[in-house]
């Protein structure tokens, strides 16, 4: 059975489904500071991301936080972004998709 899992944009408008199951996905790196686990992209340790690739193509953002009260946020986010993501969490250049280092490359000047 499919985990369909809806994605909004900033102002709260549904932008798409996706299943999460059926989707790739990647998690933030963390470097240990000596007493936590520190999240490379969120520079926090509450604070944390995983980043989606749907069957379509399309990227997601998964922002999740242990404050409690918080809830996760699924955000649609483009081809740049996706790639900034992976540079700041610093995947190596076998594990970024393909169609993402040339962007990269750009990016790097």
């Amino acid at each position: 059975m499919a985990t369909r899992t809806r994605v909004y944009d900033e102002d709260g408008g549904l932008v798409f489904w996706f299943d999460v199951d059926a989707a790739e996905r990647w998690d933030e790196n963390t470097v240990w500071n000596g007493s936590n686990h520190i999240s490379m992209v969120t520079g926090s340790q509450w604070n944390h991301q995983q980043l989606y690739r749907t069957r379509k193509g399309r990227w997601v953002l998964l922002h999740t936080s242990e404050w409690q009260g918080s809830l996760d946020r699924y955000e649609a986010i483009g081809d740049a972004e996706a790639a900034e993501w992976f540079v700041r969490n610093e995947y190596s250049v076998r594990e970024i998709p393909d169609e993402l280092i040339e962007l990269i490359d750009a990016q790097e000047g």
